[in-house]
């Protein structure tokens, strides 16, 4: 036996039992778009997209990630206490994708939403997202390549499988605000939590494997350079050792929340939900109170200030903020949820007035 590989609903897994080198595989589908005034996709562009966000995800993941092996099977004797490699690669096709990626052309300098949608097994990022970018972080400058952050979710950090990610949801300590012109003065009220590098865990589909033995063998205990532990569940056992013959998985399945605004005079905004995301005019100049109205209760509100907004969700807001003293302004953001679809509004006081700026529409569970 030299190779034990299961091509599952998300990536190809590929246990090489000689040297117990790892491989896992996604298989990519792209889909091309561009913003406003920009050129179309010439296919050396879309050939170098791939080619650099190949080299990225490459760069950022693979041997980088160590696994040890328990279980009694003669893989797991084998390769008792050592530490094991994984590369990770995605691969461009045309057909029988584990994702679609959506990849939309941008000006440069623009900030891009780049999310990854777990249940539809797609994929949103701007034209630029294998570079790499300055992210601060606790005070510190951390370099990010946004594809390869995105592919971490894909290979199953995600919220439906209950892993979660390094960015903060919010600010820490935000203590209501007045919209006084003194309102700066009580955004902060506490420090920021410790931020967290979760970009480990791999446990695509829970994918399950018989060895000839009738044995099996489970990867595990991943070690990271930051010290994170994660899973990759390379084979099904039951605690006997012996294989495991349930079709059943891990995989959390997505399922649309609830309607938190039932009684909303407007959900006509969830008809459509694209992906790649949309930005809805309608709201833009609105007050809270004005959305609310439209809208309903929003089904989550949450504060931050923009200059500390680190995922590529938040930091597109900058795009109709781009001064830099607007890196300190307070914004509110207020989501609605119905039909499986999310509608994210951000405000902002200027003029004496807090109002919408800037909108975003897309399928619930979207992770940046």
């Amino acid at each position: 036996m030299g190779h034990v590989t299961r091509d599952t609903e998300r990536a190809v897994i590929d246990i090489d039992t000689v040297s117990g080198q790892i491989l896992l595989a996604q298989k990519w589908a792209y889909r091309w778009y561009k913003d406003a005034g920009q050129p179309d996709w010439t296919q050396a562009e879309k050939r170098d997209f791939h080619r650099r966000s190949d080299l990225a995800v490459w760069a950022v993941w693979s041997n980088r990630a160590k696994f040890s092996v328990a279980g009694s099977s003669p893989f797991a004797r084998k390769f008792s206490g050592r530490l094991l490699s994984i590369n990770l690669d995605i691969r461009w096709v045309l057909t029988g994708q584990h994702w679609t990626v959506n990849v939309t052309k941008v000006a440069p300098g623009k900030f891009y939403p780049s999310q990854v949608f777990w249940a539809q097994r797609a994929i949103q990022l701007g034209s630029r997202d294998y570079a790499a970018v300055q992210r601060s972080m606790n005070g510190n400058q951390r370099r990010q390549r946004t594809v390869a952050h995105e592919f971490g979710h894909s290979a199953g950090n995600t919220g439906v499988l209950k892993r979660g990610d390094e960015y903060p949801k919010k600010t820490a300590g935000f203590a209501p605000c007045t919209g006084r012109p003194e309102h700066h003065a009580c955004r902060r009220t506490a420090a920021p939590p410790p931020l967290r590098y979760h970009h480990g865990g791999i446990e695509p589909d829970d994918p399950r494997h018989d060895v000839p033995s009738g044995k099996c063998f489970m990867i595990r205990a991943m070690v990271l350079p930051l010290g994170i532990a994660g899973a990759l569940a390379a084979a099904g056992c039951d605690r006997s050792g012996t294989a495991s013959t349930s079709t059943s998985t891990n995989e959390a399945k997505a399922s649309a929340p609830a309607i938190a605004n039932a009684a909303a005079v407007d959900t006509g905004w969830a008809r459509t939900c694209p992906i790649p995301s949309d930005a809805p005019r309608e709201p833009i100049g609105r007050t809270a109170a004005a959305l609310a109205m439209r809208y309903g209760p929003p089904a989550a509100e949450e504060q931050f200030v923009l200059g500390e907004a680190l995922d590529p969700v938040r930091m597109s807001v900058r795009n109709v903020l781009p001064a830099p003293g607007d890196l300190h302004r307070d914004i509110r953001e207020m989501t609605w949820h119905a039909r499986g679809c999310g509608l994210t509004v951000w405000l902002t006081e200027r003029g004496g007035r807090e109002t919408a700026i800037a909108t975003m529409r897309a399928p619930t569970g979207g992770e940046p």
